[in-house]
């Protein structure tokens, strides 16, 4: 579980708020690859990833996760709002080549990424 705190105006005026919320686990962002909820991302700005979706993927081994805020940065000294994601680097075996990715996703498991549709 983390506590994510409300820094919008509102509630600070009202004194801030936490709300509990639960955390995704390994487990959950691995279903979500499967599923075609997460696709993989370019690791060098401004390419293409190699991929678009997991077609003929053999194995993805993730080598590093990290935490990440994205906020509004509008306001330079307090954000209004931060939305925590993770940000994940993995290698792609295809069978014949290997290639790094990367992915993101949300860390709280309410705000899961959408489903995708064919």
């Amino acid at each position: 579980m983390c506590s994510l705190c409300d820094f919008s105006s509102d509630a600070l005026a009202e004194g801030a708020r936490e709300k509990a919320l639960r955390t995704v686990t390994p487990k959950t962002i691995m279903n979500w690859i499967r599923e075609g909820r997460m696709l993989p991302e370019s690791v060098q700005y401004g390419r293409e990833p190699p991929i678009s979706d997991w077609t003929g993927v053999k194995s993805v081994t993730i080598n590093d996760a990290r935490v990440v805020c994205v906020g509004d940065d509008e306001i330079k000294t307090l954000p209004v709002w931060i939305h925590p994601l993770a940000s994940l680097s993995a290698t792609v075996d295809m069978g014949t080549t290997n290639f790094d990715v990367g992915l993101s996703c949300p860390v709280f498991e309410e705000d899961g990424p959408p489903r995708r549709t064919k």
